[in-house]
């Protein structure tokens, strides 16, 4: 939760610096050009399915729901 009010606030201040326009006619494709642009490693729904399918796995061979990954990094290896 605190990462996507942080996500949120990042967005704010580039709207107010003029980074992002308010408009987003292109949508999530604009919010996308300017984390390339700032090289900002961002995770895709697709990516994060990967992540999800991981934790189940590695979750249900120890015998519980999921074994959550903290570790950003280690999250990164499956995108």
């Amino acid at each position: 939760m605190s990462g996507s009010y942080g996500t949120a606030t990042k967005l704010l201040e580039d709207i107010e610096n003029g980074e992002l326009s308010r408009n987003l006619s292109r949508g999530r494709d604009d919010i996308l050009d300017l984390l390339k642009k700032k090289g900002v490693k961002y995770v895709t729904f697709q990516d994060w399915l990967k992540i999800d399918r991981y934790e189940l796995e590695k979750g249900q061979a120890v015998g519980k729901e999921r074994e959550k990954l903290y570790n950003v990094n280690e999250m990164l290896k499956f995108v």
